[in-house]
């Protein structure tokens, strides 16, 4: 379990260093949404659906600026365009299992990502320029096949 956070303001977003990569605490609108048209997609926390935290610890998503998520609870990694998303806006109505939908839109991932204000206000351009090399990369490996 992650527990050397830091915060730059009290009430700000936490984040923490871990070999060589800056993480902060994933708070943006849903990638797939914005792929699929969904408009007004609310920003919000992000967690990990297959941990299940005990004690009333927590399993937040952070994003690294190496391209990597990361579940402070259980520590599970991956690269960004391997993640799936689960959010209420894109999950069908009469569907009683929750869907999980890989974000397979550059575009799309970068925007959300570039218009999250608070998490890049506090992380920075240079975080953020870092990410979105990563992201851009990651699409472009062939073995990240996205189809």
């Amino acid at each position: 379990m992650i527990t050397n956070f830091k915060r730059k303001t009290s009430d700000g977003l936490r984040y923490f260093e871990r070999d060589g990569a800056i993480y902060w605490e994933l708070y943006f609108q849903c990638p797939v949404c914005l792929q699929m048209g969904i408009k007004d997609t609310p920003l919000s926390y992000w967690w990990h659906a297959s941990c299940k935290p005990s004690n009333g610890q927590s399993n937040k998503i952070f994003i690294g600026d190496n391209g990597k998520y990361i579940c402070e609870y259980c520590e599970h990694s991956e690269v960004i365009v391997l993640w799936a998303y689960h959010c209420p806006r894109h999950q069908e109505k009469d569907e009683s299992t929750p869907r999980y939908l890989k974000c397979e839109n550059v575009k799309a991932l970068s925007k959300v990502i570039s218009v999250a204000g608070m998490m890049v206000e506090e992380a920075g351009e240079d975080w953020l320029i870092k990410v979105l090399i990563e992201i851009r990369a990651q699409f472009r490996d062939p073995k990240y096949n996205q189809k």
